[in-house]
């Protein structure tokens, strides 16, 4: 990748197909991460769970969902802080860690959150 990685996703139905997150951008490659082009979208953390599933968390919290690379990303929901990581357990089952410590976890592929555990004191 062009830039400092921040995340990567790859797709579930071809390892080859991989997007990346720089700082800045996006990226794609299609050759298993030999090469590398820019994407439109806003960098942030990737998940990629199934096809046709493919989410974004920006550093804000705006959750987005394509098709797969090069599709339009469409807001989905927001996570109310910024996230520090971002993961899947499911083609809809989304979960992200908040910097306060809190897990927060959506079941509808980002439009709703619900906190698992609150922040972390101390």
């Amino acid at each position: 990748v062009p830039e400092s990685l921040l995340s990567l996703a790859i797709d579930p139905g071809d390892p080859n197909q991989i997007i990346a997150s720089g700082r800045r951008t996006l990226f794609r490659s299609n050759d298993g991460g030999a090469s590398w082009r820019r994407l439109s979208g806003e960098p942030g953390f990737l998940t990629w769970p199934a096809a046709g599933s493919l989410y974004l968390v920006d550093m804000e919290g705006a959750v987005s969902v394509a098709e797969g690379p090069g599709s339009v990303w469409r807001p989905v929901g927001e996570l109310g802080a910024p996230p520090a990581a971002f993961e899947a357990g499911g083609a809809e089952i989304l979960f992200a860690a908040l910097h306060d410590g809190a897990i927060v976890r959506s079941d509808d592929g980002g439009r709703t959150w619900e906190e698992l555990n609150g922040p972390v004191s101390g």
